[in-house]
């Protein structure tokens, strides 16, 4: 169940199915010249579609930015900091948790060090958080 593309109706019959719902990160970054810069994303979204296909499971709108330390200046990367990626995760987990969701999945396409364990951070603020 991808959720932008779902009406209010058909989310609400999809909480009846799971409360499990997966979090596709990317990133907006160099590949080299043969691949799209949005590789990471990508690779998040279409894991997120082929287990929605094969489960009930709710998938949400990807992030497609990410932390790109190493690759932050080469033509075409869009990296934002660690506070911005860590408040994103947080703010969207506690949004999904508000609507009923209860299992999330953070899925990260990029493999970043620093941008994983930042997800990793962001995870276990949420564990301690009322969301």
């Amino acid at each position: 169940m991808i959720i932008e593309e779902m009406t209010m109706p058909e989310f609400i019959r999809g909480l009846e199915k799971t409360r499990t719902v997966l979090v596709p990160f990317g990133a907006t970054e160099e590949h080299g010249s043969h691949l799209p810069l949005n590789t990471d994303t990508l690779h998040a979204v279409e894991v997120g579609r082929k287990l929605a296909d094969r489960r009930s499971i709710f998938v949400a709108p990807p992030v497609p930015y990410g932390v790109c330390r190493s690759t932050s200046q080469h033509p075409g990367t869009l990296s934002i900091t660690t506070s911005t990626l860590r408040s994103l995760a947080i703010d969207i987990v506690s949004a999904l948790y508000r609507q009923g969701l209860r299992n999330v999945i953070l899925l990260t396409g990029h493999a970043g060090g620093t941008h994983t364990a930042t997800l990793i951070d962001a995870g276990e603020a949420l564990r301690k958080s009322p969301y």
